[in-house]
């Protein structure tokens, strides 16, 4: 028996009210050569039940069990380790794909050699990240993120598709972690992913829905949980400064770009549980610093690439 074209993997954890439509709408998939792995953060509510009425009905369906809790990153991670296909799609128990997001996914790898595949996502019936359908040099993307402020093509790693061989070699130099981090970790996957690979495609298709949970940690109004935010993210921010020590210096400005990105976004965090005025105000001068070193590290970027710019 061959191995799926395609693995698409769903990190798990008390998503019962969620995980039905999750698993349905890959169940339902055009393309129909994938396996659907639904890896268990030893979840405390019905979704592993739910996931397994669905296995029964539908023998691409495996559940994978992790043996403490351990987070999205380890989880996908643990997903990734068990994968037969050559092909990674990342999905959300809470959100969902359009019926055709394989078919597209597989066709585009297939065009020239392709290493990583972007694609367009829906989130509240609005259109994100915007492309052109287009095939690139990685160097062409980094002027796309610099001139657009594409934030969003590099913050999720669930609006992209992998070569699974690509992404092992990244999990084993870069991304091989322990600690469970639930803040900037796709960021730190997708950025260290890019130095491995030359060839992207941009997909102008909206194949990716994400549906707004309440509960999620990127949306919590805790100040224990968002102070944990924070320290993830500098956790992060110190693991993307040694990827800025590589020789590729277009590489290593990208990747300072996401740094700042990331930094801004723990000073607002930061601002959002401060209550003493002057820190408030210490914080808003550091946030205008970082952007105007960011601005300076885009100029560099634009300055420093030889590749035409399409957009």
């Amino acid at each position: 028996m061959t191995n799926p074209k395609i693995s698409i993997i769903i990190p798990t954890y008390n998503a019962q009210d969620f995980i039905a439509n999750a698993l349905k709408s890959c169940i339902n998939q055009t393309f129909e050569d994938i396996e659907i792995l639904v890896v268990n953060d030893c979840t405390q509510d019905k979704s592993i039940e739910i996931a397994k009425e669905f296995a029964n009905t539908d023998k691409r369906i495996r559940i994978i069990h992790n043996t403490s809790n351990q987070g999205t990153f380890l989880t996908r991670n643990n997903g990734v380790l068990q994968a037969h296909s050559d092909i990674i799609m990342f999905l959300d128990p809470d959100d969902t794909l359009s019926e055709k997001a394989c078919e597209l996914v597989f066709n585009s790898f297939y065009e020239e050699n392709i290493e990583l595949v972007f694609f367009n996502f829906l989130r509240n019936t609005k259109e994100n990240f915007i492309t052109r359908k287009a095939l690139m040099k990685k160097e062409e993307f980094y002027l796309y993120y610099c001139k657009k402020g594409a934030t969003n093509a590099i913050n999720s790693l669930c609006t992209k598709a992998y070569k699974r061989k690509i992404y092992l070699l990244n999990l084993e130099e870069n991304i091989q972690c322990e600690k469970k981090i639930c803040m900037a970790e796709d960021l730190f996957v997708v950025a260290s992913y890019f130095s491995y690979i030359q060839k992207i495609a941009l997909l102008d298709e909206c194949i990716y829905i994400y549906n707004i949970n309440e509960n999620s940690i990127t949306t919590t109004t805790d100040s224990s949980k968002i102070a944990q935010n924070i320290k993830d993210i500098y956790f992060i921010m110190e693991k993307l400064a040694l990827l800025c020590l590589q020789k590729d210096s277009l590489y290593s400005l990208f990747v300072q770009c996401c740094i700042y990105n990331i930094h801004i976004h723990a000073i607002d965090l930061k601002c959002k549980i401060t209550n003493n005025f002057i820190q408030l105000l210490m914080l808003k001068f550091l946030r205008k610093k970082i952007k105007s070193k960011k601005k300076i590290a885009i100029k560099k970027i634009l300055r420093q690439s030889n590749v035409p710019s399409r957009f």
